[in-house]
């Protein structure tokens, strides 16, 4: 076989090995996150730290009450239990995300001495691969 006829076909091999390699790179990255809060005055001046949660989200009951904390609409359930996530009635970016697996960029917020419990408010969701 010619020389030329090797080194083009040694060219086809390495461009496809490398087209193989941007393919399954390209697969192993994780959707683009949907950023909530994390821009928002109110949760950026919060002094807690940010943290990274993985879980399943799921819808929450709502009560109904003056004094309950009804935008507490969905639940982040992980493997130390169930984390109320915050999320205003205008939240509809979580829909897409209920019932599957999802990363959750927020803050932990411990609201018991407001008579309330603890409570997640995202900054940025994803959904985990």
């Amino acid at each position: 076989m010619p020389l030329r006829a090797i080194e083009g076909k040694a060219a086809v091999l390495a461009l496809t090995s490398i087209l193989i390699g941007v393919t399954c790179s390209l697969q192993a990255v994780p959707e683009e996150r949907i950023v909530i809060f994390e821009q928002e005055p109110w949760y950026r001046s919060r002094s807690e730290p940010e943290g990274t949660w993985d879980g399943t989200l799921r819808r929450r009951e709502v009560v109904e009450d003056p004094n309950a904390r009804t935008a507490l609409r969905y639940s982040l359930v992980t493997n130390s239990g169930p984390i109320p996530v915050y999320a205003p009635q205008s939240m509809d970016r979580f829909e897409p995300f209920v019932g599957r697996a999802v990363f959750l960029r927020g803050k932990l917020i411990d609201l018991s001495s407001e008579g309330f419990g603890t409570e997640l408010w995202p900054g940025s969701i994803a959904r985990a691969r």
